[in-house]
């Protein structure tokens, strides 16, 4: 057996250490770390293993809790530390895994390919180190395989006992123990297959001694593996324990197909293989190594490859768990194929020294970026270093709320995996419809919440879905744009609680049978929502909403999350219509709704300064609020020159390039101007756009677009063909020309701003009309222009132009000395206050705000009794 310097080997070996900690040392980040530490604290209170599911409306009467050591152990130490204690739980365990490898294998393998195969290992499985059972069971693999192999090669016959109590500990925590019985009796069936090809030679491998008898095919092996066997009926459930994996190959196979895709990690890996091109890489290149060795590659150690393969190929989930077996086998193999390839080309055999110490950059490499963040922004990830919940993903505060509400009723989740924060935190005041322990819940029980999930997407279904009797309350993700709007709009439902990371409703036809109550009306036993908790004014300095909490991005820090974007979004997909519901007849908002939309405007703006997220995401998404505040909420045109929302959403439909239409996202924004232009009766432009949008499509869309977009583009046209036949009516001055053709009855834009532009000679109001004009369809800078050759009464317009470019401190500020003398002034002014959440000022500029104008006055009052809603 070769001998390998013992220094640079530890320096390898803690360089993976430190790497495996970092990857691990992070905020913790999965759902189902609450039912497990429901199912802990349950436990340690009552003395007793748990073996029915107290958590669970009409639960099955049996649970087979497979998961209970693992439990036990999380909800210990969270009583002993919290969520920090946890994330140094999850620390060590992903510290565990590499450093294990360099440890049994410092005698056979150099410790420069040990620092490669142990960084591709940490790779490969990097996606699963979430606190979760298989954490263990990764590192149970790995000393599985090490057990077997070791003893394959006679060094340890005896170590093979401590397959017994690893087994017992692996079967009490993980529904993966199989993988041990897998290795285990895949090294007895393999040896038995080299014996019979007499390829004995193998069972030296990588040594050149030659064993007469296979070692595990001796007594003094096959023993302690039956024990080790036999030890897996050590379990409060010895016969469902032993049938547990046909319930784990059930839900993974794919024969239950609203398991297969209706959960995403349970999809088949084929649909989305090269998202997983760590663990596939370190897959082909212990295949590669192996077949470079294949004459010395024991039959076991295919047979491995081969099960850890195809376990990954059932599941998505399943790809991580082939890391440790495919980083063993790599070594091993890997280390003999560059040894003999060194024999064959010297040259390669001196640069190995150089090779070696450039591999020690590998774990020193991987330490940096994931300790930074980089790795996990790379791979556009929420992951955050350090310890701690990532308390951004769940709906903690929500289920705290509900826990110490009086009133009656349970919980459904829309996403059951939030379920599992409801039974940590909730319990046992609330009970959930179902959660993510898909092996305590039947198919019917989740076929059902798929039902329910898909007729809660529009209001009349979900004013008619049969819901669970004791559930009073839904919670709802805050990315889930369908069914904010519809449970907002619907009748049936009323919103309770926000919470960043959801939202919830409640029933109000509850308890069933009762008269639905006021969906606007806080009911006797619930209160009013939270809004309160959001509505923070927008600060002048900085730009983002008052204390609301933000990350930024720091050279040690390069992952922050885009909080305010997120909340921005939320608030929009509550204000916002249902997709189509305007076919239905005319739409009625709610104070809700409307204060909704109005903070989703406040946040989006913030999201710009906070610029984590792609801007155009967040551009899109401002665009719609305030083209749905000004579809709300008009400024009538004999009123004031421009409405403000209208020309801003316009504004920033113009920032962004919809050249290209490859991405969703732009296509739906591309639709989205298009709209606003007819709602802005910008027949012109708005045609202009639909063309636009149609010759900016993807090739394919391009010969076959989708028949909404023609058909916007067609009624549109249509409409053009109609006011243009009447273009002979239109008389008199530029001006008034100009401001006919802006009238519904036509919406001709482009020759309205022709009319002015070819006037010879232009009058102070045709200028400003002309940049009213401008202003209105985005187009700040030529409005500018044309406010600068009006003369003096430009002030008010140029701090309009402000807004619309989203300089809200130069517009306040323009606006301001104006308020006393223009009560149009004021109005805007106020306007502003409004959206940026200072209510008094408002409240106060229009308490003494009058004109003779009849149509600003109303304005006035529309505009005072709608900010007395928000305080």
């Amino acid at each position: 057996m070769a001998r390998f310097p013992i220094r640079p080997f530890w320096l390898a070996a803690g360089l993976l250490a430190l790497a495996g900690f970092c990857a691990g040392f992070t905020h913790i980040w999965n759902f189902d770390i609450f039912w497990h530490l429901a199912g802990g604290k349950w436990m340690l209170e009552h003395g007793q293993v748990l073996r029915t599911d107290p958590f669970s409306i009409d639960p099955q009467p049996h649970w087979m809790n497979i998961h209970w050591g693992f439990q036990l152990v999380v909800a210990a130490l969270y009583q002993a530390g919290g969520f920090g204690m946890l994330s140094l739980l999850k620390g060590l365990l992903a510290l565990a895994t590499p450093a294990v490898l360099a440890l049994v294998l410092r005698r056979r393998v150099h410790w420069g390919w040990l620092a490669f195969c142990g960084s591709a290992m940490l790779l490969a499985m990097l996606e699963r180190v979430r606190l979760r059972p298989e954490l263990f069971t990764m590192l149970y693999t790995l000393l599985a395989l090490w057990l077997v192999d070791s003893a394959r090669r006679g060094e340890g016959v005896r170590r093979l006992w401590a397959l017994v109590p690893l087994m017992v500990v692996w079967v009490n925590m993980h529904g993966l123990y199989f993988f041990g019985l897998v290795i285990m009796w895949a090294g007895v069936g393999g040896t038995l297959v080299d014996r019979l090809l007499r390829r004995d030679s193998a069972s030296a491998m990588p040594s050149r001694a030659h064993y007469e008898r296979g070692p595990l095919l001796g007594r003094s092996a096959l023993l302690p593996m039956v024990a080790a066997t036999l030890a897996c009926l050590v379990s409060p459930w010895p016969v469902e324990a032993a049938l547990h994996p046909f319930t784990l190959f059930s839900r993974v196979s794919g024969q239950a197909i609203y398991f297969t895709f209706g959960v995403a990690e349970l999809q088949p890996t084929m649909e989305a293989l090269g998202r997983h091109w760590e663990a596939v890489g370190l897959t082909l290149l212990a295949a590669a190594a192996m077949l470079a060795d294949r004459r010395r590659v024991p039959s076991d150690h295919w047979l491995v490859l081969a099960f850890f393969a195809a376990i990954g190929l059932m599941a998505r989930r399943n790809v991580g768990l082939i890391a440790p077996a495919g980083g063993y086998l790599l070594a091993l193999h890997g280390q003999e194929a560059l040894r003999r390839l060194g024999e064959r080309l010297p040259r390669l055999a001196r640069a190995g020294g150089a090779a070696a110490g450039a591999a020690l950059l590998l774990p020193a490499f991987l330490s940096a970026v994931l300790a930074s963040e980089a790795l996990h922004r790379w791979q556009n990830t929420t992951i955050r270093f350090g310890p701690g919940l990532l308390r951004q993903n769940y709906p903690v505060d929500m289920a705290r709320f509900l826990a110490e509400l009086p009133a009656e009723g349970d919980v459904l989740c829309e996403n059951f995996g939030d379920s599992a924060v409801f039974q940590f935190y909730s319990y046992p005041r609330r009970k959930t419809f179902m959660d993510g322990r898909l092996e305590a819940h039947p198919m019917e029980r989740f076929v059902e919440l798929n039902r329910i999930r898909r007729d809660l997407r529009t209001p009349i279904a979900a004013s008619l879905v049969d819901l669970p009797p004791s559930v009073r309350f839904v919670v709802v993700s805050q990315t889930n744009r369908l069914h904010l709007s519809a449970l907002m709009q619907s009748q049936r439902f009323r919103l309770l609680y926000i919470d960043p990371p959801a939202v919830c409703f409640a029933r109000t036809d509850w308890p069933v049978g009762s008269a639905p109550a006021r969906a606007s009306d806080a009911g006797g036993d619930l209160p009013a929502p939270n809004f309160a908790a959001f509505d923070r004014p927008l600060d002048a300095g900085t730009g983002l909403v008052g204390d609301f909490p933000t990350q930024r991005w720091r050279w040690y820090r390069q992952n922050p999350q885009p909080l305010t974007y997120w909340a921005g979004s939320m608030f929009l997909y509550l204000g916002l219509p249902v997709p189509g519901s305007a076919a239905l007849g005319p739409q009625e908002f709610s104070t809700a709704q409307q204060r909704s939309l109005l903070l989703a405007i406040r946040y989006l703006n913030a999201a710009l300064v906070e610029d984590i997220i792609e801007r155009p995401l967040t551009v899109s998404l401002l665009a719609e609020a305030h083209q749905q505040w000004a579809a709300q909420f008009p400024l009538p045109a004999d009123a004031v020159p421009v409405d403000v929302n209208q020309a801003r959403a316009l504004r920033l439909y113009n920032s962004l390039d919809l050249g290209d239409l490859r991405d969703e996202t732009l296509r739906q924004a591309a639709l989205a101007r298009v709209l606003a232009l007819v709602q802005a009766q910008r027949f012109e432009r708005a045609y202009e756009a639909a063309g636009d949008l149609l010759d900016h499509l993807p090739p394919a869309m391009r010969v076959n677009p989708p028949l909404d977009f023609l058909r916007v583009r067609d009624t549109i046209g249509l409409k053009l063909r109609q006011a243009r036949g009447m273009l002979a009516d239109v008389e008199g001055t530029p001006l008034q020309r100009a401001r006919l053709l802006m009238t519904r009855k036509f919406g001709l834009d482009a020759h309205a701003i022709r009319a002015l532009r070819e006037a010879p000679t232009k009058t102070e109001a045709e200028w400003l009309y002309l940049g009213d004009l401008l202003l209105g369809q985005g187009e700040v800078a030529p409005a500018r222009e044309a406010y600068r050759k009006a003369g003096p009464q430009r002030s008010l317009r140029e701090a309009l132009c402000d807004w619309v470019e989203g300089d809200f401190a130069a517009a306040a500020a323009a606006l301001a000395p104006l308020k006393d003398s223009s009560p149009l002034a004021r109005v805007y002014l106020s306007l502003y206050f409004e959206q940026t959440g200072k209510y008094p000022k408002a409240r106060e500029l229009l308490a003494r705000a009058t004109t003779r104008d009849e149509a600003l006055q109303a304005l006035i009052e529309r505009t005072r009794n709608r900010i007395l809603q928000w305080e």
